[in-house]
């Protein structure tokens, strides 16, 4: 369960946390910033929950820095990608509502709101890492805690005997072929993280031939 795009002062988001919730949406977005008084933002982080951020556009770099040390493994990166994500600039549609990208910045036609993000994923990770988030391969990608916040841990986030498969890893079952460690991470963050950051249904499979 996550909490998010709320109002809730720190009491009522600690209730929240204690009732199950184990997440926060869309950190800082449609929430009071992080002040003397708490917040959703602090009840997160006594909570031990974790949060997602989106993209560099949303979020700015000394803040996503800041995230990244309060948080640490438990920062998710998202895309919040919307139909325009890697389209060219011009008018697209969300909702019913008119939607205008320029410069690859989404946001609601004749208004300064963004409306999402135009982003995949991988872009998100490099903008990261460019802020100075922190990764040294040929460790996992940071950040690594979404596939248990969403509980596919045992299916994906780490390269094991059995990951990528429908069920995960288990005695005897047939682990990916391996690959070097960009190549994993391009694959591994594109083809399954974005699916599940994007909230879709969509169980995106690891084959053997993206490998070759």
């Amino acid at each position: 369960m996550s909490i998010g795009h709320t109002t809730a002062d720190y009491d009522t988001a600690m209730a929240a946390y204690e009732a199950g919730a184990s997440h926060a949406t869309h950190l800082f977005n449609g929430m009071p910033s992080l002040l003397h008084r708490g917040g959703v933002i602090a009840a997160a982080s006594d909570a031990g929950a974790s949060v997602e951020l989106i993209d560099g556009l949303h979020i700015h770099p000394s803040v996503i820095r800041l995230t990244h040390r309060l948080f640490g493994e438990k920062l998710v990166l998202i895309s919040d990608s919307l139909r325009c994500a890697g389209m060219p600039d011009g008018d697209y549609e969300l909702g019913g509502q008119p939607i205008t990208m320029r410069s690859g910045k989404a946001t609601l036609t004749g208004t300064d709101t963004l409306a999402g993000s135009s982003i995949h994923l991988m872009d998100g990770l490099r903008r990261a890492v460019s802020f100075g988030v922190p990764w040294r391969p040929p460790s996992p990608p940071p950040p690594t805690w979404l596939p248990p916040a969403i509980g596919l841990d045992r299916e994906i986030g780490s390269i094991e005997p059995g990951k990528g498969r429908p069920g995960g890893a288990g005695p005897g079952s047939e682990g990916p072929c391996t690959s070097t460690a960009d190549r994993w991470s391009e694959l591994f963050l594109q083809k399954r993280l974005f699916c599940m950051a994007n909230a879709t249904p969509t169980r995106c499979q690891l084959k053997k031939k993206d490998f070759e």
